[in-house]
């Protein structure tokens, strides 16, 4: 009967000095790849400069929005945080929250311009095209209540 398993994964490791960068594709030694404990090598698929070079690049983004949310509304990446977690994570104008990998953006004043939420972009987007008018918006929603009511009317 075979091995158990982890003596054949430990007898592979031994057996392989050297291997691929799936990245780069230089063929390394496996003292040059960050350890990994799930994979049958016990090492990363990534050379460790190459790993490096991967987390360098996924911080630029988050750096950039950190740059932006000060520069444009004076808030800090703590800021948005505090005001997502004030709101349950959700839109407060649909109550829905952020689609899987989305996120929900800056609703401002356009006057003051300070901060006053977090909401999906098209929420805020329906917003501003409304002039962030309250009186606006509710005649909007009189208009689309008259016409649900035509609509069963017709339909029903």
């Amino acid at each position: 009967m075979g091995q158990p398993q982890g003596r054949r994964l430990l007898r592979r490791r031994e057996q392989m000095s050297v291997k691929p960068c799936c990245d780069c594709g230089d063929l390394l030694p496996l003292a040059r790849f960050p350890r990994h404990r799930s994979n049958g090598d016990g090492r990363t698929s990534r050379c460790q400069a190459c790993t490096t070079a991967r987390r360098k690049q996924a911080r630029v983004p988050a750096r950039e929005r950190d740059r932006r949310l000060r520069r444009t509304y004076g808030i800090t990446s703590e800021d948005y945080r505090s005001m997502g977690a004030a709101q349950g994570w959700r839109c407060p104008v649909c109550g829905e929250g952020p689609a899987s990998g989305g996120r929900l953006v800056v609703d401002h004043d356009h006057v003051s311009g300070l901060p006053r939420g977090l909401l999906h972009s098209t929420c805020n987007a329906a917003l501003g095209l409304l002039a962030d008018d309250p009186a606006v918006l509710e005649k909007a929603a009189a208009y689309l209540s008259r016409t649900a009511d035509l609509r069963a009317q017709v339909l029903g």
